[in-house]
This record gives structure tokens, sequence and C-alpha cells, in this order.
């Protein structure tokens, strides 16, 4: 029969046995339950700048599932890893593979992975892959070390045809080409302006074809913003004509600053009152330029001023127009 004291010694040993036990159980798996991992190496010869891929061999309990670094969490300086997969293989086992691509000459070593194994009864432990030895050799160089360039295994003559004179003539063809296209298409032009009809001028006194057309103005109704720029561009239009054409100048041509200013140092009848002009002109720009929305009465006052301007500059019988304007309506 034992002892107190060797009863106390075995009893705490194990507690001690129990509580390592349970600690343990969190962190790692069993022997059976974990992964048997192999590294198949890499295809060789390792060159720099080309691709490589690193496959590892797991062999895991049936049903388990395995989780391991992506791609992103592999970056070097050494090493750029492109792509990682995790695929069964036939035989049961899986296949985890690095496709990466080396940039440092000489040997180093690829890091050994922490993977995670996920078992059918919900337990979670972690492995580790194998350190890989890799040695990078160069494209030119027969070893990392050495500073001279591989010898050619063969030599051979490369030909390259002299095309200056071929650049040369397609230089000439391009540069005749461009000049008889610009002489067609100059000769063109010409034919067509020749063949465009001479501008008609209007027949009759010009207050007559004004009154015409003021007439056919939609201004004594309601308009829509659009109906409304359109009419009072027309009707901007028709009085700078029949002021052209009456005191002989280009109006259409002209500001409206330019246009009152040249109004000026016409001969005007007596009674014309030239801020009517100014006024009407001004307001239409309004409505042309600063989309200013008119109410039906300022579209009526418009056109009652426009028929206000033609009968107080248009000439009375005892009165002739002007030498230029009698000239155009001639013509």
């Amino acid at each position: 029969m034992p002892t107190r004291p060797h009863a106390e010694t075995a009893l705490y040993a194990t507690v001690a046995l129990l509580f390592a036990a349970l600690l343990a159980v969190p962190h790692s798996a069993s022997a059976q339950d974990g992964c048997a991992v192999k590294s198949l190496g890499l295809d060789a010869p390792l060159l720099i700048g080309q691709r490589h891929e690193l496959v590892f061999e797991l062999d895991c309990p049936k049903g388990a599932r395995v989780e391991a670094p992506g791609a992103q969490a592999l970056y070097s300086s050494r090493i750029q890893v492109l792509s990682q997969s995790l695929e069964a293989a036939d035989d049961g086992k899986l296949r985890l593979s690095y496709e990466l691509v080396l940039f440092h000459l000489g040997k180093f070593y690829f890091p050994a992975l922490e993977l995670s194994l996920h078992t059918s009864d919900d337990q979670v432990s972690s492995f580790m892959t194998p350190v890989v030895e890799l040695e990078l050799r160069s494209l030119l160089a027969d070893s990392p070390g050495e500073h001279k360039l591989r010898e050619a295994t063969q030599s051979f003559e490369v030909m390259e045809p002299d095309l200056r004179y071929a650049y040369g003539a397609a230089i000439a063809a391009f540069a005749s080409l461009l000049l008889i296209g610009g002489v067609l298409l100059w000769r063109r032009r010409r034919a067509a302006i020749a063949a465009q009809p001479a501008p008609q001028v209007p027949l009759g006194p010009p207050w007559e074809l004004a009154l015409e057309r003021l007439n056919t103005l939609p201004l004594h109704q309601h308009l829509e913003p659009l109906q409304q720029r359109e009419a009072y561009f027309e009707l901007s239009e028709i009085v700078r004509e029949y002021l052209g054409r009456r005191f002989a100048f280009d109006a259409l041509e002209l500001t409206t600053r330019e246009l009152l200013e040249t109004l000026q140092q016409q001969a005007l009848p007596r009674g014309f009152d030239q801020r009517n002009v100014d006024i009407l002109l001004l307001d239409c720009d309004l409505v042309k330029f600063a989309r200013y929305r008119a109410q039906l009465d300022e579209q009526q006052r418009a056109l009652a001023a426009a028929l206000k301007i033609i009968e107080q500059s248009k000439p009375t019988p005892q009165s002739k127009p002007s030498d230029g304007a009698e000239l155009r309506d001639a013509a």
C-alpha cells in the first residue's frame, strides 16, 4: 500500500496530464487526424523571369478541408506568386500548387507555409509545409556566379534586305497621291462654286417686302420658348434686311451696335426716331441670346415697333430713296 506522499504525487501528476491534454486539443490534431505533406519540387532548370510551378502533395483524413495561403499573402521581393490552386488528385490526395516567377539569381529557400485543417468533427488544427530549396540560373550565364556569357551552340547569318529604295519609292508615291488629290479637290471646289446659282435679290420695294413678312409672324399669340426665339430671330432679320436695303448698307453682317453707328451716318427721313430701332433690336437680342421669356403684350409691342420703323422710314410720294437703295432695287 503506497504511503500518503506517494499518493499525493500520483494525484498531482494525473491532474497535470489531464490539464495538458485539454490545452493541446484546440491547437493540434492527433497523429492519425493530421496531414502528411510532401514537396514534389519545381520543374528544372529554374530560369529568371520564367513561370514555374511548385507542388505540395497533402495526404489528409477523408472529409477534411484544408485552407492554404493565397497568392497575395506570399508577396516577396524574390518571388512573385501568380496563382494558387488546391485540387484533389485521382489517388485521393490533395495537390497544392503555386505558380510563381523568380527574379533573383542564386540559391534561396521557399518558406514553410502554415495550412489549416478542418476535420469532419469540426476540429481545427494547423500544420506546416516543408521548406523548399531553390536555385535560380541566368538565361545567359552558365551559373549565377559567372560573369561571362554562355558560348553559342551554333552561328548563323541573318540576311536583312535593303529597304532604302523601297522606302523612297513609297514616300514619292504618297507625295504624288497627295498632290493629285489636292489638285482634284481644288478643281472640284471651283466647279462647285461656279455651279452655284447667283443669290436672288428680292423684287419690289424693301418696305413692301418687309411688311409682307411681318404679317406672317405669329407674335399675336402665345408661343413656346423655342417658337418665340425663332419668331424674334426672324423679326430682327426682317428689320435689319429692310434697313440695309433702304439705306444701302449690309446690315445683316453687323452687330447691333455697329448697325446703330452706321445708321447715324445715313441721311434719315424727317420724323424717323432711331431710338425705336435701338430699343427693338436690344429687345430681340434679349430673347435670342439671353433666353428672356417675353410676354404676349411684349410680343405685340415688338411687332408694332417694327411696323412703326418701316412706316417712319419708307419714302413719301414727295421723297425718293437713296441712290444705293435704288440701285439694289433695280438689281
